[in-house]
């Protein structure tokens, strides 16, 4: 009888093994997400590009699709949500660039996304990403002719820059 036990035991825990390893694969990568995106943004339909953005993102927080969804409302006029939506990502970058960066928990924290799930790993704005974030800014306010807005975005750039610098002179 205990064998038949171990045996139940064993079959069990392969189907929640393969059943929790399947986990990892409901979801797409995030280039088969936006292909829908890019199609639409290469034919010129910005619209229905940030619908489809909308569709496959939702309403996310994260960097990278605040970043999508920025840029896509700039291209549509809604200069508001573009501004919200880059300003939160300035605001995270800063908060993170201002926490102590303790490079332990990035590697636990990234091992223990790719032992469950490699798509969940975290997204950090590279810094080519910075680059474009603070001009595409400072256009929003130019858009609604807002010269002062535009300076300081253009002044975050210079300090972003400045920041990185000093973090390569410090590694």
């Amino acid at each position: 009888m205990e064998s038949k036990t171990v045996a139940l035991l064993m079959c069990l825990l392969a189907v929640v093994s393969m059943t929790l390893s399947g986990c990892a694969t409901f979801s797409a990568p995030y280039p088969e997400k936006m292909a829908k995106v890019k199609a639409d943004l290469s034919k010129g339909e910005t619209k229905d590009a940030q619908q489809a953005l909308t569709k496959e993102l939702g309403k996310s927080d994260g960097q990278l699709a605040l970043l999508e969804s920025g840029r896509l409302a700039q291209l549509n006029g809604e200069i508001k949500q573009s501004q919200s939506d880059y300003a939160k990502v300035i605001n995270q970058v800063a908060t993170s660039q201002m926490a102590a960066k303790i490079q332990v928990s990035k590697v636990l924290q990234n091992a223990g996304a790719i032992l469950t799930n490699d798509r969940e790993l975290t997204y950090f704005v590279p810094d080519y990403a910075m680059t474009f974030l603070y001009p595409y800014q400072a256009l929003n306010y130019l858009s609604q002719h807002d010269l002062s807005g535009a300076l300081v975005a253009i002044r975050q750039l210079t300090n972003a820059q400045y920041w990185t610098y000093q973090q390569r002179l410090l590694a």
